[in-house]
């Protein structure tokens, strides 16, 4: 169960620690070390956790360890580089143009979503995994929480599961 072998890691102490021994505050630290100076973006940040999550993962479900301290580390308080993504948004003129489309043809759960992930600005993994107790209604406020991501199982079966 070594990570080493992958370049972000490889000259990285943190490969060194006994997965019994792995903290939340040790993985907080190595994510703060790769956004220093807004060095990454938070897309690559999310593909670093990614793979101490997966590593800790299997070592939870191989009875290794008890629980994944990795998926404990909240990263929001880490700066990461400003992307532009200006040429990958829809224009003001597209997103009209969607939703009179939507609007024109039989209104199901689908187009409902699509047209609620543009008003929310979401993803489609965090508006499948919206519930109603997200929704305060006195405050007229819907709370993005969690996501739902597709990963494979140990028998490389998909499945849908919290993120």
């Amino acid at each position: 169960m070594c990570i080493s072998y992958i370049p972000i890691y490889r000259d990285n102490p943190i490969v060194k620690i006994p997965v019994r021994k792995l903290t939340a505050n040790k993985f907080f630290l190595f994510y703060k070390g790769y956004t220093a100076g807004r060095a990454i973006t938070r897309a690559e940040l999310n593909n670093i956790k990614g793979i101490p999550n997966m590593v800790l993962d299997y070592a939870v479900n191989n009875e290794i360890i008890d629980h994944n301290v990795a998926r404990d580390v909240s990263t929001k308080s880490l700066k990461c580089k400003i992307v532009n993504n200006k040429d990958k948004v829809y224009t003001p003129e597209e997103r009209a143009a969607l939703f009179e489309y939507l609007i024109s043809i039989p209104q199901n759960v689908y187009t409902l979503g699509i047209m609620l992930m543009f008003c929310l600005d979401i993803r489609i993994g965090e508006l499948k995994a919206l519930k109603w107790s997200d929704y305060d209604e006195s405050k007229g406020q819907i709370y993005i929480q969690r996501q739902i991501v597709d990963r494979k199982d140990e028998n490389g079966k998909w499945e849908s599961v919290f993120g």
